[in-house]
């Protein structure tokens, strides 16, 4: 991956799957990943209903994965085939899904002189194993165990709270301060 290279996603990302964050993943081995994420109201427009999570949650759930570098939140000037003019954006790659894509879309990135790569479900599918995160000599880590088959903005919130408390242990998931966690360790 060069550092040079943009990469960019557009979309409402609103309610979060495991398919959505490979896309991600798999978006930023290309280069730095950038997320242009819709308004509630854009969402409104192009779905005709409202988003299951407003911006700020949304914003804050992808600000909050490794893969993306930065967010972006497009105000009037979202639309679904293409992507806006901006200081500092020149895509070399719009990365998009199967079920996104489209032949506007196709068209808007040959005009524009930077590659469509669109995934496949089959490219999207499984779940690798991620590489160990980076952390500082001495800093001590949080484990947290549990059932996160409705993973939110407030499990993150909590995650990040508790890792800036390394001598909270909570094990008792009924505890207020757990908020569904089952277990926090200290490694």
């Amino acid at each position: 991956m060069s550092a040079e290279q943009q990469v960019v996603v557009s979309g409402a990302f609103d309610d979060l799957k495991s398919r959505d964050l490979r896309f991600l993943e798999e978006s930023s081995k290309l280069g730095e990943l950038t997320v242009l994420l819709w308004t509630d109201h854009a969402i409104q427009q192009f779905s005709g209903k409202p988003p299951e999570f407003p911006l700020a949650e949304r914003s804050y759930f992808l600000n909050a994965v490794r893969y993306v570098t930065r967010i972006v939140t497009l105000g009037g000037s979202a639309t679904p085939d293409s992507l806006p003019e901006m200081p500092g954006l020149r895509p070399q790659f719009w990365a998009d899904v199967e079920t996104s894509s489209n032949p506007e879309r196709e068209r808007f990135c040959r005009g524009n002189n930077f590659a469509h790569r669109v995934f496949t479900a089959h490219e999207l599918a499984g779940f690798r194993e991620p590489p160990p995160m980076p952390s500082a000599p001495g800093k001590k880590k949080v484990v947290a165990t549990g059932c996160y088959d409705w993973f939110h903005s407030g499990h993150v919130r909590f995650a990040a709270s508790s890792s800036e408390h390394p001598r909270q242990v909570c094990r008792n998931a009924a505890a207020p301060s757990c908020e569904g966690f089952k277990n926090i360790y200290l490694i």
